[in-house]
Parts: C-alpha cells; sequence; structure tokens
C-alpha cells in the first residue's frame, strides 16, 4: 500500500511540530532548575547562616572543649535536635518558596510546580548541612565514634 504524499507531509508537519515544542518545554525545564537553584540556594545558604549561628551553636549537653570528647550518645541526640530544626526550616522554606513565580509559567502549557526541583527543593537540606559549621562538626565527630 502506497501513502499519499499529502498524508507524508501531515505526519511530518505533526512530528516537527511536536518535537519544537519538546525541544522548547525541555529548554525552559532547564531554564526552571537554574532559576529554582538560584532562587532556593540563595535562601537556603542564609538560613542554614542564620540556624548555624543562633540555633546549632548553643545545642549542646555537655561542655566540652571539642565535639569529639563528648559522650556518643549525647553527640547522636544533639545531631537529631539540629536535623529536627532542618526539617522543619526546610519544610517551611520549600512551602514559601514554591510562592515565587517562574517567569515562563504556562509557555507552552510549561507548568513550574511540575519540575521535581520546585516540588521538592532538595538542594535546602544539601545547603543545610553542608553550610551548618557546628552540626557538621558534631556528625564528624559521631562518625569518628563510628569508626
Amino acid at each position: 500500500m502506497v501513502k499519499s504524499s499529502k498524508s507524508k507531509s501531515i505526519v511530518s508537519k505533526y512530528i516537527s511540530s511536536r518535537t519544537e515544542k519538546e525541544v522548547v518545554i525541555r529548554s525552559i525545564k532547564i531554564l526552571d532548575i537554574a532559576y529554582v537553584t538560584f532562587i532556593y540556594g540563595l535562601i537556603a545558604l542564609f538560613t542554614a547562616t542564620l540556624l548555624d549561628k543562633y540555633i546549632y551553636k548553643y545545642v549542646s549537653f555537655q561542655n566540652v572543649a571539642k565535639e569529639e570528647d563528648k559522650n556518643f550518645y549525647i553527640l547522636l541526640v544533639e545531631i537529631f535536635i539540629c536535623l529536627t530544626f532542618n526539617a522543619i526550616a526546610y519544610y517551611l522554606l520549600r512551602n514559601l518558596l514554591q510562592f515565587v513565580p517562574f517567569p515562563l509559567e504556562g509557555v507552552y502549557g510549561f507548568s513550574h510546580m511540575k519540575v521535581n526541583e520546585a516540588k521538592y527543593g532538595a538542594i535546602i537540606s544539601v545547603i543545610f548541612i553542608w553550610f551548618s559549621k557546628h552540626l557538621r562538626a558534631k556528625m564528624i565527630a559521631l562518625q569518628s565514634k563510628l569508626e
């Protein structure tokens, strides 16, 4: 069976317009990931600094010079308390930052909240742990006790 040239042109036109739309949507998604990483990351850096300076610094149940000198269980409790503050701050920030509009929302039917980086904000928790000097010191001390 031979297809007519008219049906071939309709199919190729459909495929090329569909491919064009996919390329545009994927490009917008990449821009959205960069946008979310910048916005969430910047706010998370600021919040991590505040948490470290005003909360984690004071989470200490044993008065010793270094974290390594603390009891294993005390370190464990202190870490879990800090992680609890992390989780609460992460939840609040993620829900707040989801209200920040994405400039290309709706272009070609693109939905900002369908992008996992915007929906879950994993960059926030990574920055919270990485930029919290006191929390990392506790975790390193605990890790050395586990070895």
